[in-house]
């Protein structure tokens, strides 16, 4: 999956949908209580922003990421952090897409130009790619899974575990692959997004949590 640009986006200094149901097998069921965990009001937990491709606003208590300008452009906004091994688990909601729509999480980020960007797309497939500023990298290929609820207006949690090198892809709490990389050992988390077929495709944030 590639991109036709990518934008660089600043990061900040420091109606609700159902949720995924917890299983005994699932991860996060297994880790106890997060380190840290933001749900309904996010404030200002996010960079908050609006460049003409991509907006990034709170609504009703819920984080809303729109790609609304340039097919293929991905936006994002991060928390900043310093996070290296841990496990991030967030809830989101698309609204209306189809196809290679994309979206999930950005981790380990350095600096708001690089990182690791972990996605769904609307399709119910997912990857893991370097982004080291200027290109993507794939580090795991686009694959399909039926742990990801496709289409619009479904619920799915995406997670990742990075411990060291090794890194752990998750849906709805189960295992899909891991990998290993070390471009990137700790840094700020976030989401981000892109439209393909879906001008104005938007997604919902309702929880996000680390351990």
């Amino acid at each position: 999956i590639t991109s036709t640009a990518i934008p660089t986006t600043p990061i900040p200094t420091d109606p609700l949908t159902p949720m995924v149901t917890a299983t005994p097998e699932d991860t996060k069921l297994a880790l106890g209580q997060p380190t840290w965990k933001k749900t309904p009001d996010f404030g200002n937990s996010f960079y908050i922003y609006d460049d003409g491709n991509t907006r990034a606003k709170v609504e009703g208590g819920v984080l809303v990421m729109t790609a609304y300008s340039s097919m293929g452009w991905h936006g994002w906004s991060l928390r900043k952090a310093s996070l290296q091994n841990f496990y991030l688990d967030a809830t989101i909601r698309t609204r209306d897409c189809s196809g290679p729509d994309q979206y999930g999480l950005v981790f380990r980020s350095p600096e708001y130009t690089k990182g690791y960007f972990y996605g769904f797309t609307c399709s119910g497939n997912y990857y893991l790619n370097n982004f080291d500023g200027n290109n993507q990298f794939p580090i795991v290929p686009v694959s399909s899974s039926p742990l990801i609820l496709a289409g619009s207006y479904q619920t799915n949690r995406i997670g990742v575990m990075a411990q060291g090198g090794t890194i752990k892809l998750y849906a709805n709490g189960k295992l899909l692959t891991q990998a290993a990389d070390t471009s990137y050992t700790q840094g700020s988390f976030g989401f981000f997004i892109a439209y393909i077929n879906t001008p104005a495709f938007s997604f919902e944030v309702n929880e996000v949590a680390y351990w």
